[in-house]
């Protein structure tokens, strides 16, 4: 367990239950960012026989390329190749670097390496926990925990909990906070 949640705790807390994250979680960004990087190769291989096949021709003949046909070349390759793996990264981080906690007060954890960013939620603000399981969850066996408490964000006309993804073991950790819900409402 990590040195902030830890230095976190308070005096009288004690750790129920921590999400067990399941790093199998990246599978699925990494098989679309592997998609998306052959479909960067292939792009680039079929712009240069479909719209650049002349090009050889003119180098040959002491011409240089055409600006516009360099900058889509670049445009095409960086966005194809940019943004798949700025999302792998991204969920690289956020899956490798959280780490949630269920108390017998409250519901904290963090994500985030370079910013870093806190769930502080008590357990009497705390009304609901639920689990979904997507694709690659039921592939590798992790969930995705929906907490809903006081203070959500409505979006869109609905109301968004708190999302904890990748958690291997959903059903202890949901279990553990409806037993912290029930035991700080006979207090």
């Amino acid at each position: 367990m990590s040195s902030y949640l830890i230095s976190n705790l308070s005096k009288d807390e004690k750790i129920m239950c921590r999400a067990k994250i399941n790093k199998l979680a990246i599978v699925g960004p990494l098989i679309t960012a592997i998609f998306l990087l052959i479909i960067a190769v292939v792009g680039h291989l079929l712009l240069n026989k479909l719209l650049f096949h002349n090009q050889e021709f003119l180098l040959k003949n002491g011409a240089a390329p055409r600006g516009a046909e360099i900058l889509v070349k670049v445009f095409v390759w960086f966005i194809l190749t940019f943004i798949p793996v700025v999302v792998l990264i991204r969920s690289l981080i956020k899956t490798l670097s959280l780490e949630v906690v269920i108390t017998n007060n409250r519901l904290f954890g963090k994500v985030g390496l370079i910013s870093l960013k806190t769930i502080d939620i008590p357990i009497k603000q705390i009304s609901n926990s639920s689990i979904t399981c997507g694709f690659w969850g039921r592939m590798f066996n992790y969930y995705t925990v929906d907490i809903s408490h006081a203070g959500m964000k409505i979006v869109s006309g609905t109301s968004k909990g708190l999302l904890i993804p990748a958690v291997s073991n959903a059903k202890e950790f949901t279990n553990t906070i409806n037993k912290a819900i029930e035991e700080n409402e006979h207090k």
